[in-house]
């Protein structure tokens, strides 16, 4: 890891005194606490697409189900994060959606945020979808029909669902907290490219 300027100063000040010492204080624990938000993030995407997986392929009884799953949803998951960055720190768009151009950086809990939320309701549309799609299937329409069929019945619901998300969602915009914005804009974004 890459210490920061301020703090490889003051540790080597108080390591040339020969003392024993801990070092802390806001900016230190601001570090460490986005050093272990970023380091918690494979284990958590991991950990994520391993039960996602497990139960698809449990519940559909396929291999081809959960891969698709678990990609289409780290696609979307990946391009509201992507999109957020260069809106927040990048600063495009950022003066009409009330972001200061100045911020610069992204709050370290973001990504973890955006991605436990966003592959958690991707994955219920997706699985209300499916579930539907089997029922037809198994109530002897062919795959094609089974997944008209699906998608007629749940299109409206879905749907409906995803713009109350995608309202409440771009109300946090509309906050002065930077990070509440950041959080809002990416369940909004995430919501609109799902």
């Amino acid at each position: 890891r890459e210490i920061p300027a301020f703090e490889r100063q003051i540790r080597g000040t108080i390591e040339a005194s020969g003392y024993t010492y801990l070092l802390g204080g806001a900016p230190v624990g601001g570090e460490e606490f986005s050093r272990a938000i970023t380091d918690s993030l494979p284990t958590v995407v991991l950990a994520v697409f391993a039960g996602t997986f497990l139960l698809l392929m449990v519940a559909f009884r396929s291999l081809l189900i959960p891969l698709k799953s678990i990609l289409m949803n780290a696609l979307t998951v990946g391009a509201a994060i992507g999109l957020v960055t260069l809106i927040v720190q990048e600063g495009v768009l950022a003066a009409p959606l009330g972001i200061p151009g100045d911020v610069g950086v992204l709050d370290a809990s973001l990504p973890v945020l955006l991605f436990a939320v966003m592959f958690g309701l991707s994955m219920d549309y997706e699985i209300f979808l499916l579930s539907r799609v089997q029922e037809e299937y198994l109530a002897g329409h062919p795959n094609d029909e089974a997944v008209v069929r699906a998608v007629g019945h749940t299109a409206r619901i879905i749907t409906s669902a995803a713009i109350i998300m995608f309202i409440v969602f771009s109300a946090f915009i509309f906050g002065r907290v930077v990070a509440s914005k950041s959080i809002g804009l990416g369940l909004a974004i995430a919501v609109a490219l799902d």
